[in-house]
């Protein structure tokens, strides 16, 4: 990976709330991220693809983008630090042709869910249950082909400072997708910027990941590059489907 831009400095230094033992240090969140206290709040990410590469013979193009936003709230009677009350909406807008002499081939689709429900913490360490809920935001499936999607999610959370990362520099909120049998966790997942399976999120306003490059299944193309930037302004339920 090699960004263009980042959060901000390189996080060498102690981030805000991290204890010498940090809850949830027993997690292994690889050498350039540390887990921190977690709190409660809003997180958010827009990931924008723009990938071209070569098989063979034939030309693959992506163009996508897919946005995450989960806040965390308090719950009556509840301790903040114990859990509390969970929404999420996700979208997702894709794009992908593969052109060559005797295959052509497109896939294009939109998708947006939103989810309700609750989360727990023990050990730094926030489990979040969702359950679909249009109310949230309006289920959209705009597809010529079969969208497998799955109605409950469960995600492992947990907040974590970089420290010599080399594209975040600001703590993020790290969510671990388990045991999801469909394939929209993929779109939110960025190899190399989090461990295998999670997905990065940034506080308040949060994230803009940009990835260009050569997409899956390209034998020739670019590199890989991540730019990850703050958004200027909140991330919404509608950002997946405009670029940046």
């Amino acid at each position: 990976m090699t960004p263009s831009g980042t959060t901000g400095g390189r996080g060498d230094g102690e981030a805000p709330g991290e204890a010498p033992t940090a809850p949830g240090e027993a997690l292994d969140l690889g050498p350039t991220l540390r887990p921190i206290a977690f709190a409660p709040g809003r997180f958010a990410a827009v990931v924008q693809r723009t990938l071209a590469g070569t098989h063979a013979v034939q030309r693959l193009r992506e163009h996508s983008s897919a946005a995450f936003i989960l806040e965390l709230g308090a719950a009556p009677g509840l301790d903040p630090g114990a859990g509390g009350l969970a929404t999420a909406c996700r979208g997702w807008r894709y794009a992908a042709t593969n052109d060559g002499p005797k295959v052509r081939t497109a896939d294009r689709f939109d998708d947006q869910h939103g989810y309700r429900g609750r989360f727990t913490v023990d050990g730094g360490v926030a489990v979040v249950e969702l359950h679909a809920d249009d109310g949230v935001c309006p289920r959209i499936r705009d597809s010529a082909m079969e969208l497998r999607r799955s109605d409950r999610i469960t995600l492992r959370c947990v907040l974590a400072a970089p420290h010599g990362h080399a594209a975040l520099g600001v703590p993020v909120l790290l969510c671990q997708w388990v045991d999801v049998a469909t394939d929209e966790a993929r779109a939110h997942l960025v190899a190399d910027l989090a461990p295998d399976g999670w997905m990065v999120l940034g506080p308040g306003a949060g994230l803009r990941i940009a990835v260009t490059g050569q997409p899956p299944g390209a034998h020739v193309g670019e590199p890989t590059r991540v730019e990850v930037t703050a958004a200027p302004s909140p991330i919404d339920a509608d950002a997946w489907r405009g670029r940046f």
